[in-house]
């Protein structure tokens, strides 16, 4: 009698929560047509189908509970439940016990194409690679980071597709000339940039949308010389094997295939150069060398590559406040590996293989609560540099809140300054909940946005259409600040 009271009791108490549904609809953003055979992924493949023919499906006997869903299909670029397109994060699904969702609908993106060909200087076609690069802003400096490519065929034609919106730059990559005799040749093709450029600053940049076509992008490149750069390396630590030396184009594009070769100890040839403004870098474990080379039309000789010893740094840390729960290593670098640096015990710091130039400094981990107070950056100079003494402080203020939708994103900008810069973001939770810690004393602006795509407000142009725009707030040393805020509509 008892156990079928207490079966009694418990047995509603483990009956499972009745199931969820969802169903919806998947359509070309572009054309509205329903798109077949699309693969709908719930819960990162715990639950799955693919679309009918008229574009629609169906998952059922889903688990209350909190969810990812995604959609994709060969043709169209993967998109995310409630992203703001592809590429961009999505939002949860939440679904309550025995909630049957009608309307779970997305709208697919077409790639972008880029299509074209590629001519030389009489208007013959070539059969030459392409490649592409994507403009992206990383600490408020522009690149063009490589995105792919293609081989012009046999008619001169190249297709790049496959392309998520953004910016894009197109490229000729360098090959040789193939003369139709046998006598050998030192004209090349160089790389060269749409619509007919070696100069990857002047090159014209493509803007592409959901979709969208970018035809008759024909390269035109003219033939020019394959030069040879050639010198001597002098070194007071005496020649190192493991030495490294290259000669990089002074605009950092890829692109330049310059083969470096050593004839002699103490002697180097870079063949296959063409004309421009590079930079020669030599480096060993003891000594660098960096300097300027300007190619013309004739080979260059004679060059000396004069290694002078890395420089070294000293400084100490203190603290201000509290001291950090772990080891803190300062690293100072400028493009270059960093410089890396562990205090002892008593604080003094020891920064080796350094080259003159500026250098930012950074710290790792990061504690909450901890910033980087002084100093900034340092100059280093031929000679090297004073001690430096570095203040870490735990001292940082911290803001909190909530915005009104998930997967927003919150920038943190200091009020006042020019070009407007954003010093810090974060993304809100699914709760719409964001923070943001380890922030100096001072005046910002929050600005709220709920779609944005991540880092582009490095762009300085980007990033100058939130001036003045968000919540101003005063942060204190130390303070903690709890603001709402709604989103903000450049």
């Amino acid at each position: 009698m008892r156990l079928a009271v207490l079966l009694a009791i418990l047995g509603p108490l483990q009956s499972p929560p009745p199931a969820c549904s969802i169903e919806g609809r998947v359509s070309n953003l572009l054309s509205g047509g329903p798109v077949r055979r699309a693969r709908i992924v719930l819960a990162q493949g715990k639950y799955e189908t693919v679309t009918d023919s008229n574009g629609r499906y169906a998952i059922r006997d889903i688990a209350p509970g909190r969810y990812s869903l995604s959609v994709e299909r060969p043709g169209f670029l993967p998109t995310a439940y409630g992203a703001h397109g592809p590429n961009r994060p999505g939002k949860s699904l939440v679904l309550a016990a025995g909630e049957a969702r009608k309307d779970v609908d997305f709208l697919l993106e077409p790639p972008a194409v880029i299509t074209g060909h590629v001519y030389d200087q009489d208007g013959e076609i070539l059969s030459v690679p392409v490649q592409l690069f994507r403009e992206v802003w990383r600490n408020g400096m522009r690149r063009l980071d490589a995105a792919g490519g293609a081989n012009a065929d046999d008619e001169g034609e190249y297709r790049l597709y496959g392309l998520p919106p953004g910016n894009y730059v197109v490229a000729s990559a360098q090959t040789p000339v193939r003369p139709a005799s046998p006598v050998p040749t030192h004209e090349v093709y160089p790389t060269t940039f749409y619509p007919g450029t070696e100069d990857a600053t002047a090159a014209s940049v493509l803007r592409l949308a959901a979709g969208g076509e970018a035809r008759n992008i024909d390269l035109h490149v003219r033939k020019t010389v394959s030069i040879s750069v050639s010198g001597t390396i002098v070194t007071a630590a005496g020649l190192d094997p493991a030495m490294r030396l290259t000669l990089a184009r002074r605009d950092g594009v890829p692109g330049q295939q310059a083969q470096m070769m050593y004839p002699q100890p103490g002697e180097f040839s870079a063949r296959g150069v063409t004309p421009g403004s590079y930079i020669l870098t030599a480096r060993t474990d003891k000594e660098y060398a960096r300097q300027q080379i300007d190619v013309g039309t004739v080979d260059v000789a004679g060059i000396e590559v004069r290694l002078a010893p890395l420089l070294t740094l000293a400084g100490t840390v203190t603290l201000d406040g509290a001291a950090p729960p772990e080891i803190i290593w300062m690293s100072a670098e400028r493009g270059e590996p960093p410089a890396i640096a562990r205090p002892d015990a008593k604080g003094a710091l020891m920064w080796k293989g350094l080259t003159p130039g500026k250098w930012t400094q950074d710290f790792n981990p990061k504690p909450a609560g901890f910033y980087l107070k002084s100093p900034a950056g340092i100059e280093i100079g031929p000679d090297g540099h004073e001690p430096v003494q570095v203040v870490l402080s735990s001292q940082g203020a911290q803001v909190s809140g909530k915005v009104p939708v998930e997967g927003s994103t919150v920038l943190l900008i200091p009020d006042g300054e020019k070009p407007v810069r954003v010093l810090k973001f974060a993304v809100a939770n699914a709760d719409g909940n964001y923070v943001i810690d380890s922030i100096p004393p001072g005046k910002y602006r929050l600005v709220a946005l709920e779609d944005i795509e991540s880092q582009s407000w490095e762009n300085p142009v980007v990033a100058q259409r939130f001036e003045g725009g968000g919540m101003a707030v005063d942060l204190g040393t130390g303070a903690k600040v709890s603001i709402d805020l709604t989103l903000f509509r450049p």
